[in-house]
């Protein structure tokens, strides 16, 4: 499956939001989209997918513009997991993540045994079996996250896609979400697109990068060459330190950020 988005521009009004953005990104590949503050990561998100029309370029499903496929068609496809602070749901985690199948349900249908044993896997592979009695409003925000991806993942899709997952949860919560998302790429295949306000967790999953800035222009390639200090400090207008370091045999990186950029 490749996910492809062609000279992508989008506006309200005559406010340019997005200017002829392109990028790529096929199964078991992440695709991370960093940027500041309403520099418009969400509104690429809806209009990649649809929930917005793009003013020009188009979004293409193995070279298929999606603007050509049906609405079932292409959220059988697609799983989006939304921004989750505020949600306060009375349904349990189960009946949640059993929502997620109703892209693969016609209409009126009720949900069947199968149905329910995908539901049941789906929250067995983010290891939240435990939770399926719990309502969501008593949930915290990392158990609440994982509940909606998988939701997602109930769906059996070939792309999720993820609208700041980790943010506002705990160091904890973050590595479990983080992780979470390289597996289910790696193990089952998935593409994923993750917009993220931390450079950090972009090098620590991202296979590509894709940088925002206030102007509407966009930089796109492999992420561990897109995220550099150069880079980061002209998106950011925040002067950056990006530095390696090993613990048990293995590299990370951390990204410090210095001083604001006048």
């Amino acid at each position: 499956m490749n996910f492809s988005v062609r000279k992508g521009s989008f506006s309200y009004g005559n406010t340019p939001i997005l200017r002829d953005v392109s990028f790529s990104v096929d199964r078991r590949e992440v695709l991370s989209v960093l940027g500041p503050n309403g520099v418009g990561k969400t509104t690429l998100l809806r209009c990649m997918m649809g929930l917005l029309r793009w003013k020009s370029g188009e979004t293409l499903i193995d070279g298929t513009a999606i603007s050509r496929m049906t609405h079932a068609e292409l959220w059988r496809r697609i799983a989006y997991v939304p921004q989750s602070k505020g949600t306060a749901l009375s349904y349990s985690a189960a009946e949640m993540v059993l929502m997620g199948r109703s892209a693969r349900l016609g209409l009126f249908a009720q949900p069947a045994a199968e149905d329910r044993r995908v539901a049941a896997e789906a929250m067995e592979q983010v290891g939240i079996r435990h939770l399926g009695n719990k309502k969501c409003s008593e949930m915290s925000g990392g158990e609440l996250q994982m509940v909606l991806i998988a939701r997602a993942l109930a769906a059996k899709p070939q792309l999720l896609v993820l609208d700041e997952p980790e943010s506002n949860l705990d160091f904890k919560n973050q590595l479990i979400i983080l992780d979470t998302i390289r597996r289910l790429s790696r193990e089952q295949g998935i593409a994923a697109i993750v917009n993220t306000h931390y450079p950090a967790h972009a090098l620590k999953i991202a296979d590509k990068a894709l940088i925002l800035n206030r102007e509407g222009q966009s930089l796109y390639g492999p992420a561990a060459q897109v995220i550099n200090e150069e880079n980061m400090g002209r998106a950011f207008s925040v002067q950056v330190k990006i530095q390696d370091f090993l613990y048990e045999q293995q590299c990370f990186k951390s990204v410090i950020p210095i001083a604001v950029i006048s």
